[in-house]
């Protein structure tokens, strides 16, 4: 069974704010609501920043999240710590300076943008209950991957690939990186 918990994004998406991206993410709704292996959970920080966005989304797509896909799914609660989500946040940065790292197409991520807080809250959220995240925004959550966790890619409705064994091993053998995740986890 896999327990997804998802992102901003995909609830954007599943209320059809992408004409190109929100069929394939209604696609992907729609097999995973069917599909008794999966259950679906959204986070109290996702719920927030739908609140913060809702100034800017048209009425109609905040009625059918808030009202619809919200209330279908399982609230999960981020336990706050600003000083895990700072530990996470360096955490990348280093990552993101030390090594090369891979999108799905194969391109090296090369801006060193450290993920906001709402999205360092998704991650630990995420690590805290052993949730699959479910993103459009795979350099956002690249870092979920290097310490061992998975990420959901709904538009083309497919896991997305794991590290190399390569970059694998290199985060493994890093003791600096190993001392952030220590501390995260």
């Amino acid at each position: 069974m896999t327990n997804f918990l998802l992102d901003t994004n995909v609830l954007r998406y599943s209320a059809g704010s992408s004409p190109q991206l929100s069929p394939f993410v209604q696609a992907f709704w729609q097999s995973t609501v069917l599909d008794k292996n999966h259950t679906m959970y959204v986070g109290d920080e996702t719920i927030r920043e739908i609140e913060l966005q809702s100034f800017r989304i048209p009425e109609t797509e905040l009625e059918l999240i808030l009202y619809q896909l919200i209330p279908s799914l399982i609230e999960v609660k981020y336990v706050p710590s600003v000083q895990r989500e700072h530990e996470l946040r360096q955490a990348i940065a280093y990552a993101l300076k030390t090594y090369n790292l891979p999108l799905p197409n194969g391109s090296i991520i090369r801006n060193n943008v450290i993920p906001s807080i709402n999205d360092a809250r998704l991650m630990l959220t995420a690590l805290d209950n052993d949730l699959t995240i479910v993103t459009n925004n795979i350099k956002d959550f690249i870092f979920y991957q290097c310490v061992g966790n998975d990420l959901f890619d709904p538009v083309n409705n497919i896991p997305v690939p794991p590290l190399s064994t390569s970059l694998w091993n290199q985060l493994q053998a890093d003791t600096i990186f190993k001392q952030f995740v220590t501390k995260i986890l």
